[in-house]
């Protein structure tokens, strides 16, 4: 059980029984984080399973003739795997409500979130797409695409001088 004083604006003082004659005292409020959900990581697991299930059965699904005995079977765990993307919807939604319900909401706080969802998705999203792009095109063809050799004549331009 803690006992939360609040101090100030700025200082809280924290009292947590620690055992029968200690009890442990945090300053600030650095230390009120929101507690780990277990759940969300079971959720995640079931999550990923069926993506996998999805994935795996997708093939057999549309290659099988429908008369097969197998058939009804990948139709099945694919039919019923299909919660996974809506799962994913809902534990990001979730997640971000959670983290983000006790900040204020600043100018600052949407720069900075914006900032790492560009760095940390939209950066790599576009580089390994266009590396997989040039890539089959010089496994199907043979031969580097055009827009291959106008991004690097980009590059140099703008890196090189």
């Amino acid at each position: 059980m803690f006992i939360v004083h609040r101090l100030d604006e700025k200082i809280t003082l924290i009292c947590m029984p620690y055992s029968e004659n200690t009890i442990l005292y945090f300053f600030g409020d650095d230390y009120l984080k929101r507690a780990h959900i277990h759940e969300l990581n079971i959720t995640r697991a079931l999550a990923i399973l069926a993506v996998l299930i999805i994935h795996a059965t997708s093939t057999p699904v549309t290659v099988l003739p429908s008369d097969s005995k197998l058939f009804p079977l990948y139709v099945f765990f694919n039919i019923s795997s299909k919660f996974a993307v809506p799962a994913f919807i809902f534990l990001s939604g979730f997640v971000l409500f959670y983290n983000y319900i006790q900040k204020d909401l600043t100018k600052e706080l949407v720069v900075s979130f914006y900032k790492k969802r560009v760095t940390q998705i939209l950066i790599p999203y576009l580089f390994f797409s266009i590396f997989y792009y040039v890539a089959i095109q010089y496994f199907l063809t043979g031969a580097l695409s055009l827009f291959f050799y106008l991004l690097l004549c980009c590059h140099s331009i703008l890196f090189d001088g």
